[in-house]
């Protein structure tokens, strides 16, 4: 589109940033649908990039935008009034540009952002009724769907469940649980040979030993009387420090 029409009738209009960016895009998405059907062809709905040109010619700010385009292309200052003009104005075509790309990602892109093959989105796609079956993807539609998706199945979320009974995909894989059983056992090795962990066999087996010390001790302290009382417990309390530096430091022998 080379001209914008005003009240005051055909006036040429700069968006020549705006109509080379256009171009650009419009082979780039030529390049990417060559072969395909004019029926598969993405974004047949009301918003197009000839829709956009449409609506940003008649934009509330398209004739002061206009002014400052031609300002600064003659080296001159617009005024604040143009230049805020202008920020609005571009800022609402980049919207609109936005809404247009998210609304028709290809499915080769979102195939490399999913990390998935094709067979398995559309799997996906058909039993979580999400809209990622088709030839481009509707960002915003697929999003909303997904959220449905999470609110409806909350409940069986939360428990671990599957909507179906069939268990909810996990996320990693059998050989991903292995390298991090794996990789849990060795820190653990590590962690003993530092003397940060103690096996709990060990443990149980020295408060055995300890245990059987202070009976034999009582024992004995009953059959002697109070004069031998202090040298067996002294003995008793030796045996037991004997028995805890050997359950910390397993190269100490009792």
């Amino acid at each position: 589109m080379d001209l914008i029409r005003f009240e005051t009738g055909w006036s040429p209009f700069l968006l020549s940033q705006f109509r080379d960016g256009l171009t650009r895009r419009r082979q780039c998405r030529t390049d990417g649908l060559k072969g395909m059907a004019k029926s598969e062809a993405p974004n047949t709905g009301p918003l197009s990039l000839d829709a956009i040109a449409q609506r940003m010619a008649k934009h509330a700010d398209a004739r002061q935008a206009q002014t400052a385009l031609l300002k600064k292309r003659g080296g001159e200052t617009p005024t604040a009034r143009e230049r805020e003009a202008l920020k609005r104005w571009e800022r609402d075509r980049e919207e609109l540009h936005r809404e247009y790309y998210l609304s028709s990602i290809p499915k080769g892109v979102y195939l490399a952002m999913s990390g998935r093959q094709a067979r398995t989105v559309n799997e996906q796609g058909v039993r979580y009724g999400l809209p990622i079956t088709g030839r481009h993807i509707n960002l915003p539609d697929y999003i909303r769907a997904m959220h449905d998706f999470l609110a409806r199945n909350k409940k069986q979320l939360a428990r671990h469940g599957d909507p179906e009974g069939g268990g909810v995909e996990q996320a990693t894989t059998i050989a991903e649980r292995l390298q991090l059983a794996k990789a849990t056992r060795e820190e653990i090795k590590l962690r003993m040979e530092l003397g940060e962990l103690v096996r709990v066999a060990t443990i149980h087996e020295h408060l055995e030993k300890i245990s059987a010390s202070l009976r034999r001790a009582c024992e004995l302290i009953q059959s002697k009387g109070d004069k031998a009382s202090f040298e067996i417990l002294d003995e008793a309390i030796k045996e037991i420090v004997t028995n805890i530096e050997t359950m910390t430091d397993p190269d100490l022998k009792p």
